[in-house]
């Protein structure tokens, strides 16, 4: 029969597995919120203001 303690150990031990491989899977890896490729497409709509993004890798420099 399994007593409470056992149960508890279990299940900790269990999270902290789950916990360990669901943060080594983004080791290495960049969240990425800008431009890396750019268009010289024709704007149709009207441009309502602008800013500019510099040149930081994986980022390209770029007009919105």
């Amino acid at each position: 029969m399994t007593t409470c303690g056992t149960l508890v150990k279990i299940w900790t031990a269990a999270v902290v597995i789950a916990a360990l491989s669901w943060t080594g899977t983004a080791v290495g890896q960049k969240i990425v919120s800008c431009c890396e490729q750019v268009t010289s497409k024709e704007v149709t709509e009207p441009i309502t203001g602008y800013w500019i993004q510099k040149y930081n890798k994986p980022c390209v420099k770029a007009v919105m």
